[in-house]
This record gives structure tokens, C-alpha cells and sequence, in this order.
């Protein structure tokens, strides 16, 4: 996964050289990485469409939230051959029934089943909403603090790792952690794990 340089900017095609020259010499399949909030930058969908052409970039990470841009997509890329995946756990269902192909997810890591299941409901053209409700609900108990920091606990919780993060990220508070993981066993109670 390749994302935008957040340090030094360039323009859109500083970042068609970039991404060409990276995934030219890994030879493997790059998915672009496009997260404006994080690194205040967009990958344009026309510099998308022209990264598209080069055998080793297949995907897209789309953490946008705008359904325009999707759309943009959608009319220049032939999805057969190129992959659109929300980078937002939270709007996968508006990212699916827009016609985007799936989820890279960060709450899967802790609930692989609930996405599997969804995202195999999905494929049978099943309303999806209803199922994605109590994930819904822990995304909001997510929220609690940053990504990763909620679900490095939640991995913990689960017997992987620890609660440790590194700087300059910190653990959660104790309250914090307290409420997260009274949500996580009421997910896991209502049978969505």
C-alpha cells in the first residue's frame, strides 16, 4: 500500500512519478493509498485513471468519504481490472451499494468474521444495512480516541500484543479502555464476533 507523501508535497504528477517508480521496482501489486485527511493530499481520480495503467497498480484505498469522487472513478477505471476499497470502516455500506468493491478495514483486525459476513452478504445482493448496525455501534465506541490506539486495546484484549503503542501515539486512559471493552463484550454477546 502506497500512500501520498505528507511531508513534502508535489503535484499530480510528482505523484504519477513517484507511484510509477515504486511499484516499477517492487513488481508487486500496489493498492494507492488516498487519505487526504491524514496527509492533506488528494490523488486526483484523473492521476488515478493514468496510475491504472501500470500492470502493478491494481487498487485503490479511498478514505475520501466522497461519494463524487467514487463516482469519478467509477466512470474512468474499468473495474474489472482495478479495485475500489473504502479506507472508512464506517461507510462501507454507502462504499458497497455505490458499487465500490469492499473494505480495507482497520476494526477487522479485531472482528474478521462481522466483515466476512457482510461482505459475503454483499456479494448475494442482501440488504446489508441491518447487518452492519452492531458493527455500526462499536465503531462508535472506537471513537473513544485515534486509530489505532482503540484497536491495538481491542487486539490486546483478544490475547494479541499488548496495550502498548508507540509514541507519540499513548494508551488509552483507563476509562477510556473500561468503556471500549464493556462495547466489545456487548458486540460479542450479541453474537457478531
Amino acid at each position: 500500500m502506497l500512500i501520498t507523501p505528507y511531508y513534502n508535497k508535489t503535484n499530480q504528477r510528482g505523484l504519477i512519478a513517484h507511484f510509477t517508480t515504486i511499484a516499477d521496482a517492487v513488481k508487486l501489486p500496489v493498492v494507492l493509498y488516498n487519505v487526504p485527511s491524514r496527509t492533506n493530499m488528494t490523488i486526483d481520480a484523473e492521476t488515478v485513471e493514468t496510475l491504472s495503467e501500470n500492470e502493478y497498480i491494481v487498487a485503490l484505498k479511498d478514505a475520501t468519504n466522497d461519494f463524487d469522487y467514487l463516482e469519478d472513478l467509477k466512470q474512468r477505471l474499468n473495474l474489472d481490472e482495478f479495485a475500489l476499497y473504502s479506507g472508512n470502516d464506517d461507510n462501507i455500506v454507502d462504499y458497497f451499494n455505490q458499487g465500490g468493491h469492499g473494505v480495507i478495514s482497520v476494526v477487522a483486525n479485531v472482528i474478521p468474521n462481522a466483515f466476512q459476513s457482510l461482505y459475503d452478504a454483499k456479494q448475494n445482493d442482501e440488504n446489508i444495512q441491518s447487518q452492519f448496525q452492531p458493527i455500526q455501534t462499536l465503531l462508535d465506541a472506537l471513537a473513544v480516541d485515534v486509530n489505532p490506539i482503540p484497536v491495538k486495546a481491542l487486539t490486546a484484549v483478544e490475547g494479541f500484543g499488548n496495550y502498548e503503542v508507540r509514541l507519540p501515539l499513548v494508551t488509552l486512559e483507563d476509562s477510556d479502555r473500561q468503556k471500549l471493552e464493556q462495547a466489545y463484550e456487548q458486540f460479542k454477546v450479541g453474537g457478531n464476533s
